[in-house]
């Protein structure tokens, strides 16, 4: 695997701490376990724990600030409070969110009442009840042992029926339920509307990883609200077009989808009117070829022209200050782009290096800046780039998983461990990670996170060492129909690739070589060209006289959706039996490739 192909796809984590002697990322608990001790913050800064409720039962809301389904819940559960007041039962919310002001904003001004508590950066908690969506609720007896590790939401009557069927509690009558209402955070609201008949789905992308999908009414209309301490950027996605966005407390706005643009309207129209509006031009493609000293005086123009955007739109004073700060992360996001893209690291002067260096610092309050995080993440590939440290994608991505260790605001160190650990899973898969696996579980907590990337992680395990080979039968140059059944009893080494597509021509040579070094061995060379046109398949496979077995899939994708197949040239290694032995092999110019094959036994 080499490091171009990794950082050009790039561009398109527990310390098990251990709770009561067992560890974390082993831990599941079940009905019937005892809750360990684990510690939490409430509103003071003290530090809390569950087991202060012994001889109660517990009913536990955990929920973050930018969940929508979670707010809705609310009223219901003030409810429930107020039907039990007195009696041995205890309501405890759990925030899962990152931003500790976000968090006491919501609290305060929703006035909300029980215990609330939050995790902070030890998210232990949500990992040993597994909690991967929220709102959660959860249910531990007066022991403090778990009794339903899914409670029904407040909202349900079946809840407060479960509560008074407790022993211990009264099972008197309960108060009439209260209309629904909204709940007076004082928040703000934002309206969207869509096109007729425009189906896209639509939602609400906060830096802390929070994602908010917007629901329609019968006008194709939607209103969310969210409850804010300080202003803040958003990503707003259409589809998979994405818009940034500013949200500030108390100044709502409306906005229109008009034509692939967004028209807002409102008390906080002028700053996302300029947010959306291109007044500068973004650097092109083409430009990351530039040399040195080119690209950075058309990266200080770009600067510039937003500069000039910014102070023309006459925006506010306070959030020109934190535009100002975007666009100087946003310029050196480019800058460590550059590297990545343009050179590789072979001719990047000791002042583009040093630069990179300096600004690669951590900054709490840079923390709600999309961009920030994307230059941490891009210098710290272009470092270990320019020092040329290696030749592979993998070592690459351990180095700069090491780097991250350097930085002691938990929130950082999970965002780029999960960001390099899913590209790299996304492009390669799981096949001979096993290191970066434990890494990933040993240091990301965040339930979304884990949960997505354990999503990923078994969606590849049929990909795996031992694993049965993914089935095939096409035509080959002739029009006769081979599969990989007709193989058994061989190793098959696989090329997919396209005619159209260089990286693929530029294996062609080495493949021959291949051939010819292992010909009347054990062996068989298969490509499986994915082209569209046969025509232009054979053709290209006449001219250019090309050996092994010839294969083409025609329109059928569903081989390389099976293969998990991101891009292309890509090489499989199947044994003799139709197993995988590697479902992603290094490419035949790779000196690995005929270690590889060489090593094979009974070839």
């Amino acid at each position: 695997m080499r490091i171009q192909e990794f950082l050009w796809m790039v561009c398109f984590l527990l310390m098990s701490s251990l709770v009561h002697g067992i560890p974390v990322d082993t831990m599941e608990l079940k009905v019937g376990d005892r809750c360990p001790a684990f510690t939490f913050e409430d509103m003071k800064g003290q530090a809390r724990s569950l087991d202060e409720f012994k001889g109660k039962y517990v009913f536990i809301d955990v929920w973050a600030s930018w969940c929508y389904p979670c707010r809705k819940e609310y009223p219901y559960l003030q409810e429930l409070e107020k039907k039990f007041e007195g009696q041995n039962v205890v309501f405890v919310g759990i925030s899962s969110d990152h931003v500790v002001w976000r968090w006491k904003g919501a609290v305060e001004n929703g006035k909300m009442l029980g215990e609330q508590w939050w995790v902070g950066n030890d998210t232990s908690f949500i990992t040993a009840f597994r909690v991967d969506r929220i709102p959660r609720f959860i249910l531990l007896d007066r022991k403090g042992r778990v009794l339903r590790l899914e409670m029904t939401r407040p909202s349900d009557p079946r809840t407060e029926t479960m509560l008074r069927q407790l022993k211990g509690i009264k099972n008197g009558p309960s108060a009439p339920r209260k209309a629904k209402k909204t709940v007076d955070l004082r928040e703000t609201a934002f309206e969207f509307q869509m096109p007729e008949n425009d189906t896209r789905e639509v939602a609400l992308e906060t830096c802390d990883g929070g994602r908010m999908k917007l629901e329609f009414d019968g006008s194709n209309k939607a209103v969310w609200k969210m409850a804010l301490s300080e202003g803040e950027y958003g990503r707003l996605w259409v589809g998979d077009k994405k818009y940034t966005v500013w949200v500030e407390p108390g100044k709502s706005w409306q906005a229109k989808s008009v034509f692939n643009e967004l028209h807002f309207e409102g008390e906080g129209a002028s700053i996302n009117n300029y947010l959306n509006k291109k007044l500068y031009r973004d650097i092109q493609w083409r430009e990351y070829e530039l040399e040195e000293e080119p690209f950075r005086v058309r990266l200080q123009e770009m600067t510039e022209e937003r500069e000039n955007a910014l102070l023309a739109a006459g925006v506010d004073v306070n959030f020109t200050k934190r535009e100002r700060e975007r666009i100087l992360h946003e310029r050196n996001y480019q800058l460590a782009f550059w590297v990545i893209m343009g050179h590789g690291g072979k001719q990047v002067s000791e002042k583009s290096r040093s630069e990179l260096r300096r600004v690669v610092v951590e900054k709490k309050e840079a923390w709600g800046i999309f961009e920030y995080l994307g230059f941490i993440r891009r210098a710290l590939f272009a470092f270990h780039d320019l020092n040329g440290q290696t030749g592979d994608a993998y070592i690459l991505l351990m180095n700069v998983l090491k780097e991250t260790e350097k930085y002691r605001d938990k929130r950082l160190v999970e965002n780029l461990v999960v960001t390099s650990v899913m590209e790299y899973v996304r492009i390669y898969g799981m096949e001979n990670t096993e290191r970066m696996d434990r890494i990933f579980r040993k240091r990301v907590h965040r339930a979304d996170y884990v949960a997505e990337y354990q999503r990923v992680y078994d969606a590849n395990k049929v990909l795996f060492k031992g694993q049965p080979a993914v089935p095939f039968t096409f035509k080959d140059i002739t029009g006769k129909k081979v599969s990989l059944s007709d193989l058994k009893g061989k190793y098959v080494y696989i090329d997919v690739w396209a005619t159209w597509c260089g990286p693929c021509n530029a294996e062609i040579p080495h493949l021959k070589k291949l051939e010819e070094e292992f010909e009347g061995r054990n062996i068989c060379f298969v490509s499986i060209s994915c082209d569209d046109s046969r025509n232009a398949w054979e053709r290209f496979v006449q001219v250019k006289q090309l050996g092994g077995i010839q294969l083409h899939m025609g329109g059928d994708k569903s081989f390389m959706e099976a293969i998990r197949c991101k891009g292309i040239p890509r090489f499989m290694l199947i044994d003799q039996d139709g197993k995988f032995l590697n479902a992603n092999m290094p490419r035949p110019s790779d000196g690995k490739t005929l270690e590889i094959l060489n090593a094979l036994p009974g070839l």
